[in-house]
């Protein structure tokens, strides 16, 4: 009887136990470190799109009391300090002169904006990959973009009131 109760107190956990226990503890950790970076980056993208939106919302508003896009650098900070009120103060707002070319790529937490263009989305500009296309002639017409993560030329949010 004695000989019973001491193999019961002395039975530990077998190397097969130890094995799974470790195996399971991997890949909990592997998850972790793979989806939380991917959802920190997704989170970010969503904000740098948030902003975009904002900011386009904003120039409707700004062109429907002055009947034009700001334009010159008054104007412009009357935009940021009364229209684009809800975006981030990290996110960069950059207005492009309507003369601007079309190959501008704003750098992370950066919001252009150009009137008299749209969006690149039929590579109708002057090269396929351009992020934005017009004949800067429409001054009715509005675009706003900004690049996401991961960070590449095609990896572009735009948004514009092309018809």
């Amino acid at each position: 009887m004695k000989h019973m109760q001491r193999q019961r107190l002395a039975r530990g956990f077998t190397v097969i136990e130890v094995l799974i226990v470790l195996a399971i503890a991997t890949m909990i950790m592997l998850i972790v470190f793979i989806v939380v970076p991917t959802v920190q980056r997704s989170a970010r993208n969503y904000t740098r799109k948030h902003a975009a939106d904002v900011v386009f919302a904003a120039m409707g508003e700004y062109y429907a009391h002055h009947n034009t896009f700001p334009n010159t650098e008054a104007e412009l900070n009357d935009f940021k300090d009364n229209y684009a009120t809800g975006i981030p103060d990290y996110i960069y707002l950059n207005a492009q002169s309507v003369d601007a070319g079309h190959r501008y790529f704003p750098e992370l937490d950066t919001v252009a904006t150009q009137y008299g263009h749209w969006c690149n989305r039929y590579g109708d500009g002057y090269l396929p990959d351009d992020p934005v296309a017009g004949p800067d002639l429409d001054p009715h017409m509005v675009v706003v973009w900004t690049i996401l993560e991961p960070e590449s030329n095609t990896n572009i949010y735009c948004i514009d009131n092309h018809r």
